[in-house]
């Protein structure tokens, strides 16, 4: 395997694994023993088991957090505090992007952030769509407004708290609720088939009611 070669084959791609840049000649032993080599080098930043990207310098393209998201875990997209603060229903910036994913829960450290996964079952894996970065116009899936606000109450909040207002509005500052669809809402609490996200939906449905009265 030779450096030159594969700075020509990887420049131009965020990412990449070996084994996909040439799929019918299987990595071999010494060759495995070249990339762990490369890495510590930093011609190539290890992003996690298997999937690699060319260092700052070399490479051409750029990687957007969210697009790498998807890339790390899959199948996976974003939502929970990264996406609420996204969409600006928290007021606080989120170090760590946080995504739902149907595999075991899971961190990622890497050069470009932690990411961390977590699990729902088949049938709550659900209400995202795909949208483009600004930075680098790569695709990737998001959660919904409302379905990024039931995530949240099914997998961030503690089962020791009560849902109430005050814990929303007070202790966890959400807030351009009426931005919310009400009827998107009400048929992703239905959806969910979980009594506490019915319940904290139930909350959120009057909280926007009365801003939207």
């Amino acid at each position: 395997m030779k450096y030159k070669e594969l700075l020509t084959q990887t420049r131009r791609l965020p990412a990449f694994r070996f084994q996909d840049l040439r799929p019918r000649k299987p990595l071999l032993a010494h060759e495995h023993t070249q990339i762990y080599g490369w890495v510590k080098e930093g011609r190539f930043i290890r992003l996690r088991q298997g999937l690699y990207a060319l260092n700052n310098e070399e490479r051409r393209a750029p990687i957007s957090p969210f697009w790498l998201a998807g890339k790390l875990y899959w199948p996976s997209y974003v939502s929970l505090e990264y996406a609420l603060s996204f969409y600006g229903f928290i007021p606080e910036a989120v170090g760590r992007m946080t995504c739902v994913t149907t595999l075991k829960t899971k961190i990622f450290k890497n050069p470009f952030g932690i990411f961390a996964y977590h699990k729902v079952q088949p049938h709550g894996f659900f209400g995202y769509h795909t949208q483009k970065s600004q930075e680098a116009g790569q695709s990737y899936w998001i959660a919904d407004p409302e379905k990024a606000l039931l995530d949240f109450i099914y997998l961030s909040i503690p089962r020791k708290l009560n849902l109430s207002p005050e814990l929303f509005l007070d202790s966890y500052r959400l807030q351009n609720l009426e931005e919310i669809k009400r009827s998107k809402l009400k048929d992703y609490i239905l959806r969910f088939q979980n009594p506490r996200v019915r319940e904290g939906g139930e909350i959120l449905l009057k909280i926007i009611g009365k801003r939207n009265a």
